[in-house]
């Protein structure tokens, strides 16, 4: 049964972005379930609202500040997931700009994540810190 309309599910996941785009790791562990999962790419699922965190701060280590600018978003609300084009707005510690472009899928129970799937060509990112490093 569905807990939240579409308007509402998008307005959660923008929110989402903000919050953990402003504060990093402290939102993360407020936003995930405790047995969240993660997927990134074709990798392993990650299990556990502490392995998912550390593995996003992980990422973020050359990064100044991120900003995921939401393009576009679907709600399904039978299963409460939310489909959304995203462009990733990186500037890294070294003050390069990056953009690249994904999509993401959250699923929520209770109005906090329990499973995100990210799927982006991460290469232009990568690419502009290999110099950073």
């Amino acid at each position: 049964m569905p807990t939240t309309s579409a308007t509402t599910l998008g307005q959660t996941a923008r929110l989402y972005y903000s919050e953990t785009d402003a504060e990093g790791g402290p939102a993360l562990l407020r936003w995930f379930t405790p047995d969240c999962r993660l997927r990134f790419n074709n990798n392993d699922v990650i299990h556990g609202r502490e392995a998912v965190t550390a593995f996003i701060v992980g990422r973020r280590h050359s990064i100044q500040r991120v900003h995921h600018r939401v393009e576009y978003i679907a709600a399904d609300e039978e299963t409460d997931t939310v489909a959304l084009e995203i462009t990733v707005e990186y500037l890294t510690v070294r003050g390069r700009e990056i953009e690249v472009r994904g999509s993401a899928f959250l699923t929520f129970v209770g109005g906090r994540v329990d499973f995100q799937r990210v799927y982006v060509d991460a290469r232009p990112l990568a690419a502009a810190l290999e110099g950073e490093l």
